[in-house]
């Protein structure tokens, strides 16, 4: 971070950054994560100021120049949609996938119909939410990011012989094949109106959750 401080010491101003030393894979998405910091820029005020941007290189004591000071009043918004880049940056953040499954976790979303790409933005399809809010209500052990990213570390430690798969496959399927067997059980009825829970703010357009949806 850096702090700066007029000459009668009366003002501060904080700015919370990184300084670039090397451009590294961003000579390839500088594009993508340009258009990203925009929208933010543009979005939540609060989001805005947590995340990191950039700096220029900076001593301390450094005498700096006013060039022009501007009042601006931002209101919040959701946050930007997915794009590819940004998506792969979540799924490395919570420990889901890897680099030699990203394309393809990316290709089945695209091709199953489960979201669309917009303006290089990942949008939901209606089947994607569909899928999305039946697994939420019946199998959100499975989709939790938590038990993803620990089924992916105990997926490496088999490849690196510190687990036998034998016994992580025993016992995955114990519980996932008595979930689905619970799920057999279940009306069409049952499932509409869990399903329709989730999904009350999408199917009927209510406020600013229909929106950010």
């Amino acid at each position: 971070g850096v702090d700066i401080h007029d000459a009668t010491k009366r003002h501060a101003l904080r700015a919370t950054g990184s300084v670039l030393k090397f451009d590294g894979f961003l000579c390839l998405y500088q594009e993508t994560l340009e258009e990203d910091e925009k929208e933010k820029k543009d979005g939540d005020e609060e989001a805005a100021e947590n995340d990191t941007q950039r700096l220029p290189a900076m001593e301390v004591g450094e005498p700096l120049r006013t060039n022009k000071v501007e009042a601006a009043q931002h209101f919040t918004q959701p946050p930007p949609r997915y794009s590819e880049a940004s998506l792969v940056k979540r799924l490395e953040e919570l420990g889901i996938g890897r680099p030699s499954t990203y394309a393809s976790i990316i290709s089945v979303l695209i091709d199953r119909n489960y979201v669309k790409l917009d303006k290089r933005r990942f949008v939901a399809e209606s089947l994607g939410r569909v899928v999305t809010a039946f697994l939420m209500s019946y199998f959100d052990r499975y989709v939790e990011y938590g038990f993803t990213a620990n089924l992916e570390e105990n997926l490496d430690k088999i490849a690196d012989g510190e687990r036998d798969w034998k016994e992580e496959l025993r016992q995955f399927w114990k519980d996932f094949y008595a979930r689905v067997e619970d799920s057999k059980k279940l009306t069409i009825s049952d499932v509409l109106t869990k399903v329709e829970e989730l999904l009350e703010p999408y199917i009927f357009g209510v406020g600013e959750a229909a929106a950010a949806a």
